[in-house]
């Protein structure tokens, strides 16, 4: 993980808009997906800041995401071409479940798996 990457977890954790053990979570998630060590704020920015943002919403009770779309044209072209990014969307939502005792709802799914396909195709 670069030293951008890095920085865009610190300015999230450091600006107390986001609830306790988000950041750290996302952090080790990063971690467990640098396969190669080759993350950047480049390739993985968008990403980190989504997830956190997304947990935050979840976490404090906003549920605008959770109604959203589903089925886009991007997210089947992105499972057609990753199908294993699917698969690892639904074990990061597994851990999600188990870290803050959330349903991650399907339109989120659907954002983090087209973002993990993306990294799965880098890493």
């Amino acid at each position: 993980m670069d030293s951008d990457l890095t920085a865009r977890l610190e300015l999230f954790e450091l600006s107390g808009q986001t609830p306790d053990g988000v950041v750290p979570f996302v952090a080790s998630e990063l971690k467990g997906l640098d396969i190669t060590g080759g993350l950047t704020d480049d390739n993985a920015g968008t990403f980190t800041s989504h997830l956190i943002m997304a947990l935050t919403r979840l976490l404090t009770g906003d549920d605008s995401v959770a109604n959203g779309e589903t089925g886009s044209p991007a997210y089947q072209e992105v499972v057609a071409e990753v199908p294993e990014a699917l698969s690892a969307a639904q074990e990061l939502a597994s851990r999600i479940s188990d870290r803050f005792n959330l349903t991650v709802p399907l339109a989120e799914l659907e954002f983090l798996t087209i973002h993990l396909a993306t990294i799965m195709q880098i890493n």
